[in-house]
């Protein structure tokens, strides 16, 4: 949670919104729900009764997704924020209720100029997160 926050704040920062900024943090906040402006918004669910198994291949797909988009020259932004619209986004789109909303995707081309696309997280050391075990 520690990273997440501080990648947070490293981009609120590179846009000049101040932590006190309530409204200029909303109102970038908003643009989640215009798709950042990209030509093609797509919602992702997931089946209410999948298992471990088949959220691992959600994830999977949009891994997939994202990396086919980046090799046709094209770029995306995972968006948890649709998440929080479930109720709203089910009833306008006949989501069934089997279904839950899992994000969003922005898919289109990258706006260099975009002072949020500078951003650039920090990555953990692979020991931090892997464990490799027996001969390689």
């Amino acid at each position: 949670m520690e990273r997440r926050r501080k990648l947070g704040y490293d981009m609120y920062a590179l846009l000049e919104i101040k932590r006190d900024d309530t409204m200029g943090r909303l109102n970038f906040m908003k643009e989640n729900y215009r798709f950042f402006g990209a030509p093609v918004g797509l919602i992702i669910t997931v089946d209410r009764f999948a298992d471990r198994n088949g959220w691992g291949h959600v994830g999977m797909f949009l891994q997939t997704l994202c990396l086919v988009a980046t090799e046709m020259g094209m770029a995306t932004c995972l968006q948890e924020a649709w998440s929080l619209k479930h109720k709203a986004i089910t009833e306008h789109l006949d989501i069934p209720d089997s279904e839950i909303v899992w994000c969003g995707v922005a898919l289109g081309y990258e706006d260099k100029s975009a002072k949020v696309n500078q951003l650039v997280s920090e990555r953990e050391p692979v020991p931090k997160f892997a464990t490799f075990k027996g001969k390689l």
